[in-house]
């Protein structure tokens, strides 16, 4: 089994992922894992995800990018283990 991007689906809903959209207030713990050098998640973001998401935490992985599961992928399956753990 191969798994492969749905590119017609990105295509489709391309301005969707881009944005960030408020859901309700969730009590669910959430991870957050960033890339030290990404831009993709900012300290303008904080506010909103900590009004959306009480439990969540935040991690970052230094000297990578947005492609940090690919770049660091040790790392980042470590910080997904302490998480859950």
């Amino acid at each position: 089994m191969l798994w492969r991007f749905n590119l017609d689906a990105i295509k489709a809903n391309y301005e969707n992922i881009l944005g960030w959209e408020p859901i309700a207030k969730n009590k669910t713990p959430a991870l957050f894992i960033k890339g030290a050098d990404s831009n993709y998640l900012t300290a303008e973001h904080q506010t909103a995800i900590q009004q959306q998401f009480y439990n969540a935490k935040a991690h970052v992985i230094a000297k990578t990018g947005h492609w940090l599961h690919a770049e660091k992928p040790i790392e980042v399956l470590r910080a997904i283990r302490k998480f859950i753990v």
